[in-house]
């Protein structure tokens, strides 16, 4: 299993991994109703829209799809970028959301027995892979808005109200954002280790690496070493109500007090 994402109501999940196969999953008594068939490759992350009712998801096939739960269809295979995908993210609405204007015809017409295209609509998806390669797709029109290419495969993803963050093989932690029509990026190489996971909190970002290395960057600038990850690649990052958490390789899970951390940077 390579992607695991709880549904907003908390009762089940929708999972991803080398079988190619999506599923989404009861967490009350393990029963499995929903399974999602389409990929060609190993699923390696996935992404639910709105309350649940369509779910996308990136693959080794080097594809990206979107799915109907209701009926286990896929709607649309929204891009093939030619390299295997390792991340995606839906963003909260932000500037990067509008760089181009919506096709004069009104997009794409859905194909018989599909989704119609408000299906989706208001919702961008973030899609990255081992190439170096991002991509945001409209949902609503299915159609790509823009690309960007870095140097160095991209491993995670994550995003605050106007900057998608990307972290890359090579150490090196991306930040895009939108100046006047075209997405530019700044990079911040604070490591050579590979950036394995990204989490955006209120006011800040966190950091993971392969070195087992965890880092926040508030907003203010400063930049929190933070202890106690040990030498294993940091795995996971979460936070719930006033903690942060923090998974290792080696199985470690540790917890730190946001309001400890932003009073140590005030």
């Amino acid at each position: 299993m390579y992607t695991c994402r709880l549904f907003p109501s908390g009762l089940v999940v929708l999972s991803g991994g080398a079988d190619m196969r999506l599923r989404v999953t009861s967490v009350q008594d393990g029963r499995c109703p929903v399974t999602l068939v389409g990929h060609t490759g190993a699923v390696t992350d996935a992404a639910i829209v709105g309350r649940g009712k369509l779910v996308t998801s990136v693959s080794r096939d080097g594809t990206a799809r979107l799915w109907r739960l209701s009926d286990s269809t896929c709607l649309a295979v929204l891009a093939d970028l030619q390299q295997v995908m390792t991340c995606c993210l839906l963003p909260p609405t932000s500037p990067l959301h509008h760089l181009l204007p919506a096709p004069e015809d009104g997009g794409a017409a859905p194909e018989e027995g599909g989704a119609a295209p408000e299906e989706g609509e208001g919702h961008l998806l973030v899609v990255a892979g081992e190439g170096g390669g991002i991509a945001a797709i409209d949902l609503g029109n299915r159609q790509k808005v823009w690309e960007v290419a870095l140097g160095s495969p991209v491993l995670c993803l994550a995003a605050t109200s106007a900057t998608l963050w990307a972290g890359c093989e090579d150490g090196g932690l991306h930040s895009l954002a939108r100046v006047g029509e075209e997405v530019v990026g700044e990079v911040a190489r604070h490591s050579t280790s590979p950036v394995t996971c990204l989490l955006a909190l209120q006011g800040g970002l966190v950091v993971g690496r392969a070195d087992g290395t965890t880092t926040l960057l508030p907003d203010s600038g400063a930049r929190v070493e933070l202890c106690g990850g040990g030498d294993s690649a940091i795995t996971g990052l979460a936070s719930a109500s006033s903690l942060l958490y923090i998974s290792s390789r080696d199985g470690r899970v540790v917890s730190y007090s946001l309001g400890s951390l932003k009073a140590a940077v005030a």
